[in-house]
């Protein structure tokens, strides 16, 4: 099966099944700069969690949904909108 593409807050997620691991699985690139909202203050700055760090990200599911629900979660929480 070929991998699909759909589009989530302007991030590019790639998707299809894993035979391998029989899954869905859900592959996509987090920049490196945060959009912020105009007027917020800055907080003490962190190291954001692995799983949300800037670069080549995946995501997996039992089903499709699974696996991109959690990729556009991940993406919310790398932007900032939780």
């Amino acid at each position: 099966m070929l991998p699909r593409a759909t589009e989530h807050r302007g991030i590019e997620i790639r998707y299809g099944y894993d035979i391998t691991t029989d899954n869905y699985r859900a592959n996509f690139a987090l920049p490196e700069e945060l959009r912020r909202r105009p007027g917020f203050q800055r907080a003490i700055a962190t190291n954001p969690p692995a799983s949300t760090a800037p670069g080549k990200n995946h995501a997996s599911g039992d089903t499709e949904g699974e696996a991109l629900a959690q990729a556009r979660s991940m993406i919310d929480s790398h932007l900032g909108d939780v």
